[in-house]
């Protein structure tokens, strides 16, 4: 019931934010939240630049929610790994009983590497996000990934980390469409 409790504050925090930024919630597998941009909207000039916003301020938002509100421990927030790519994607609505809409496709698995791979606290993305995003968001800073990552089907990836300004991105240490995919 505490697990279930802490999602909803949290998720219910995201779906206001993806509101504001114009990001698509997609679903919701277990603990992750799968959101996309330039999916049902034209967001072709911004796409990239939306979802890293949403994504900072998603990380700020679970840094503000606690994991127990009757818990012991009043400060033990949430901790978040975020992982973010941009790419085509294939959209469907699965099943006889229960449909569900869902996306399916390289770039979503990427994304999820992104996340699996990512630290708790932090944002990671793709190289290609980085480049698209440098484009379209000078605002938000990003930092490559000291030695890149191995990921599981794909090899040897160099990955970014984001960050929502520039103080942040010098103080911090490594320990169909084209549609961004929020992990």
């Amino acid at each position: 019931q505490k697990v279930s409790d802490m999602l909803n504050r949290l998720f219910r925090k995201l779906d206001g934010l993806a509101q504001t930024h114009g990001v698509q919630k997609v679903d919701v597998i277990g603990d992750a939240y799968l959101a996309a941009t330039n999916l049902f909207d034209d967001q072709p000039s911004d796409h990239t630049a939306r979802l890293a916003r949403f994504a900072v301020d998603a990380m700020a938002a679970a840094r503000h929610t606690l994991v127990d509100e009757q818990g012991a421990d009043p400060t033990a927030v949430v901790q978040m790994r975020i992982g973010l790519h941009c790419g085509p994607v294939s959209a469907s609505v699965v099943g006889e009983q229960g449909l569900k809409y869902t996306l399916m496709g390289d770039t979503v698995n990427t994304a999820s590497r992104m996340e699996s791979t990512s630290l708790p606290g932090q944002i990671q993305c793709s190289e290609a996000m980085a480049a698209l995003l440098s484009r379209q968001a000078p605002d938000i800073f990003t930092r490559a990934r000291e030695g890149g990552i191995d990921v599981k089907g794909k090899g040897h990836m160099k990955t970014h980390w984001i960050f929502h300004d520039a103080s942040s991105r010098s103080n911090w240490r490594d320990g169909k469409s084209k549609s961004c995919i929020f992990w």
